[in-house]
């Protein structure tokens, strides 16, 4: 397979998508593909995984928009220097792929007469949890944009069946791909955490950013409700704009010694290995990387029944419990019982964790492969 590949991830920053680009562009690479990411704004956590011989685009910024979210900085950016800068370097044969910004991709696909797939990642379903206009404005843009895009895909069977309906044309599924050989091999990591190393009571895990979509606060009121009937701590990992109201919450409830906000870790699979439960509380997602790297590290599950990805990855309960959304009762129960009947937490495990073939990095190439090849 001998193409031009552009990964398109304007704000390249150190979440899930930007997990599953690295991938891809690494193995496209290795397929012989000739790789590029275009971006206008980096974090290292990510970034330096790409492997030396993806080019790395670096598009132009403009610095005078105060007061204006950095990933609309980005998205404007990618519009007003991106034709320019790729202009140069792209021929008839080159692809789009794009991560982030699929708007964006889409028009400069087309000024360039270039091929462009898409990517969806989050359900429609968000604008209900989420107050941002933006992102009221993005899902009608998606309406208007992504039939003209040349693929359209999703992370989930749910997700690409739902958008289907809404763009009036083809969604095609692709997992995020995971890496289960790195996975086991970051676990063998040692932590420094004291919590962690003497440890005295079960511990419940969750990861992700501190934001109003992972509904950090949800879990830590269920959490503590279920301390009625067990001893346990409940650390969470990640960082973001919701530290502050977390912290406050915290002292509210007096809970400094059994809720801790680790915050952001470069290797989250040794805290997962040691952990007893892991707990995804989001009021939305599209496939949460996090849950099947939970599953892949064997670690029993907990989450909210959202619309798309939890019930594909824990088998609509066969392989984890699903909560209501926002049901304190549900997860705090769901919490005391994987705790307290930890048999029937692990053979739920075992369930899902016998079914992760189809989240591989393999299966997950050879779809991209596929597509690109009908791209021809």
């Amino acid at each position: 397979m001998s193409k031009k590949i552009f990964i398109f991830v304007p704000s390249f920053e150190s979440g899930g998508v930007e997990r599953n680009a690295v991938i891809v562009a690494n193995s496209m690479l290795e397929e012989g593909c000739d790789v590029s990411v275009v971006y206008c704004r980096k974090i290292d956590a990510q970034f330096l995984k790409l492997k030396s011989k993806v080019e790395k685009i670096k598009l132009n910024r403009i610095s005078f928009l105060p007061f204006v979210h950095e990933r609309i900085i980005d998205a404007v950016s990618s519009i007003l220097f991106g034709f320019f800068i790729l202009r140069r370097v792209v021929d008839k044969k080159s692809i789009i792929i794009s991560f982030q910004s699929n708007v964006i991709a889409i028009i400069l696909s087309k000024l360039l007469n270039i091929k462009v797939i898409v990517r969806l990642s989050n359900h429609y379903s968000n604008i209900e949890h989420e107050q941002s206009k933006l992102r009221k404005i993005s899902e009608y843009l998606k309406k208007v944009f992504y039939k003209k895009a040349d693929v359209v895909i999703a992370n989930s069977q749910e997700l690409a069946d739902d958008y289907s309906k809404v763009l009036g044309c083809e969604v095609k599924t692709i997992y995020n791909p995971i890496d289960f050989k790195v996975i086991q091999k970051k676990s063998k990591e040692t932590v420094v955490e004291e919590l962690f190393i003497k440890k005295s009571k079960p511990i419940v895990l969750a990861i992700g950013r501190l934001s109003v979509q992972k509904n950090f606060d949800f879990l830590i009121k269920s959490f503590v409700k279920s301390l009625k009937n067990i001893d346990a701590s409940l650390v969470i990992i990640g960082e973001g704009s919701q530290r502050y109201k977390l912290e406050k919450l915290i002292r509210k409830l007096k809970m400094e010694e059994n809720v801790f906000l680790f915050g952001h870790k470069n290797n989250i699979f040794p805290y997962l290995v040691k952990s007893d439960l892991f707990v995804l509380s989001s009021l939305y997602e599209g496939m949460p990387n996090v849950l099947i790297e939970a599953i892949a590290s064997k670690v029993p599950s907990i989450s909210t029944n959202i619309k798309t990805g939890p019930k594909e990855i824990l088998l609509d309960g066969d392989g984890g419990i699903l909560v209501k959304l926002n049901d304190m009762n549900e997860m705090s129960e769901a919490i005391e019982y994987s705790l307290l009947h930890q048999q029937d937490s692990n053979n739920k495990m075992k369930n899902a964790h016998i079914k992760l073939d189809r989240f591989s990095m393999d299966e997950t190439i050879n779809r991209y492969r596929k597509i690109i090849g009908e791209l021809e």
